[in-house]
């Protein structure tokens, strides 16, 4: 995920407000399996549905 972030934010579309290691935190807190067995296994969201929420999510936070 440090390396996802550092390529994200050397694209300058990230705030100043946060730096590489925001990013992977984000990243990392986003993709936690947690998210996924809840949000899939648990409420029935498609696999399709999680990858929208899941780009939606970290772009709405990190990028600007």
């Amino acid at each position: 995920m440090t390396m996802f972030a550092a390529e994200l934010v050397a694209t300058g579309g990230v705030p100043p407000e946060h730096d590489v290691d925001s990013v992977a935190d984000v990243l990392w807190l986003a993709m936690d399996a947690r998210n996924y067995d809840w949000l899939v296994r648990t409420r029935g969201w498609s696999v399709e549905r999680f990858q929208r929420w899941y780009a939606d999510t970290v772009s709405a936070a990190v990028l600007a």
